[in-house]
């Protein structure tokens, strides 16, 4: 285990390492973007052809929107990317019930096939049986007359 400093003159001065941080963390970065900020104008003013202004600016836009963007995007790309991970893994986990449940219905899709296949089958013999009692009980229905015969016929 680590001695602890006892002393006053061992432990560390944290106002002194606040001071440094924010020197280095805040007032370097902002020193560091005026000089290219400056010495773009500078350009400009110096060599005022089309071309030069055109680079500064192109440089300009780079440094002072693009690159801030991108690093602000960045966390959402690392999020999307998590996320899709994420979905991968949960279809991989998801999979093995997913072929059991398709199995299971395709197996009971046979089935049912072949019920309706034996159901259609039988009221056919059945129909097919009765057919004699249809002739027979048509003996009951009244008489067709001609006119009859061609208004059924006749496209309604």
């Amino acid at each position: 285990m680590k001695n602890q400093p006892t002393s006053p003159s061992e432990r560390p001065n944290f106002a002194k390492i606040h001071r440094r941080e924010t020197r280095v963390h805040v007032i370097l970065p902002m020193i560091v973007t005026a000089v290219i900020f400056l010495a773009a104008v500078a350009v400009v003013l110096l060599f005022p052809q089309r071309a030069q202004v055109a680079l500064v600016a192109d440089w300009m836009g780079m440094i002072f929107l693009l690159c801030p963007s991108i690093l602000c995007l960045f966390l959402i790309c690392v999020i999307l990317f998590a996320l899709i991970g994420a979905m991968n893994s949960a279809q991989r986990a998801s999979s093995r019930s997913m072929n059991k449940a398709a199995d299971f219905v395709q197996h009971f899709t046979g089935q049912i096939a072949d019920i309706k296949h034996d159901i259609g089958r039988r009221v056919a013999g059945i129909g097919i049986r009765w057919a004699f009692f249809d002739r027979l009980l048509g003996i009951f229905d009244p008489p067709e007359t001609p006119d009859a015969e061609k208004s059924s016929e006749e496209p309604k």
